[in-house]
């Protein structure tokens, strides 16, 4: 009997797993302006009928107004985030070649002193292991110019097609937020009507107070700790605290690797340079985030409510094999929906 309940919960698991699969895969990225638009409006559905009910203004105005207070509100937000981050990379290609100067000249006599080394353990003339590894570079330089060239005017073209995708994703997008605006409740009402619709809604309840309380979360905490580390390392007068706090908060986002991986390191060099501010505050940031995630890990998700560490970085390297970058978001998501599916 209990073979028996295995095996049908191995082919469950199975079937969910591929459907899950197919769905980011196929439905995903035709649906997604659509999925976006609803999200919008339903999360703005509170708001309009508490205004709509304070004030006695026109239907039209009171709901499209307050739809294109958030259209600009959220755009003026990813705005200033893209400048943000963009400002700080041109910053960062533009001071490259002083790194990349600065890199070679410390890699300078480690790299010497290992050649001789090579030459005396093996026996060979002095030179040779350094004329090998010179000759070995020029041929991958060469290489990689060549390789850049080939493909300029193929990365070109992907970057248009990119371009003009995402203006149709944001056409798309805009169209059907103003048309739900008035057609959301009929949508819901037809919906109900379904025989369909307590399969459906209990199936989202279910996901709602497992996975999307888990993705909210997640997302609430990556915002703060990017913030946090952010004027952290603003506090050391480092030119690019924007951008390194973005990366902190990703990395802090992802099973057992934390923020400390990045912090941690940097606040003993500070410490060792004789930095000493500069590494109580480095280290007090990795402090803040830490206490940060666990409490409203705590407060929000509750005992037992997150996914297992494991199956979290598991999901992430499966979702990115698949999905590429999308997949570090993808691959937890479809975890918390193959686990919805297949829990009793």
């Amino acid at each position: 009997m209990l073979r028996t309940d295995f095996w049908i919960y191995m082919v469950k698991l199975i079937l969910v797993s591929l459907g899950v699969y197919l769905s980011f895969r196929f439905l995903l990225p035709l649906t997604l302006p659509f999925l976006c638009a609803y999200l919008v409006i339903y999360l703005l559905t509170p708001f309009m009928d508490y205004v709509r009910s304070k004030n006695k203004l026109p239907y039209a105005l009171t709901d499209y107004g307050i739809v294109v207070i958030a259209l600009a509100a959220l755009l003026s937000l990813f705005g200033l985030l893209f400048w943000k981050v963009a400002g700080q990379l041109r910053l960062l290609f533009s001071n490259f070649p002083v790194y990349r100067q600065l890199l070679s000249k410390l890699c300078y006599s480690r790299y010497h002193s290992f050649c001789k080394c090579m030459d005396k353990y093996f026996g060979f003339d002095m030179g040779t292991t350094t004329d090998f590894l010179k000759n070995q570079f020029d041929a991958l330089g060469e290489k990689y110019h060549l390789m850049l060239s080939e493909r300029a005017g193929k990365t070109l073209l992907n970057c248009l097609s990119s371009s003009i995708q995402c203006l149709a994703f944001f056409g798309f997008f805009l169209v059907a937020l103003f048309i739900l605006v008035k057609e959301l409740r009929p949508l819901r009402e037809s919906v109900r009507k379904s025989k369909h619709y307590p399969s459906f809604h209990l199936i989202y309840k279910r996901m709602k107070k497992s996975g999307f309380t888990y993705l909210k979360t997640e997302c609430m905490i990556l915002c703060l700790n990017w913030i946090l580390c952010s004027f952290g390392i603003f506090l050391v007068h480092n030119p690019y605290f924007f951008l390194i706090g973005m990366v902190i908060a990703i990395l802090d986002a992802l099973p057992i690797l934390g923020s400390g991986l990045f912090l941690i390191p940097w606040s003993i060099f500070s410490l060792l340079q004789g930095e000493y501010a500069a590494a109580a505050i480095l280290f007090a940031t990795f402090l803040v985030t830490l206490f940060v995630r666990e409490i409203l890990e705590a407060k929000l998700l509750g005992k037992g409510m997150g996914i297992n560490p494991f199956i979290m970085l598991l999901s992430i390297y499966v979702g990115m094999q698949l999905f590429g970058a999308a997949g570090i978001i993808l691959g937890p998501l479809g975890s918390v929906l193959i686990q919805t599916f297949t829990t009793e």
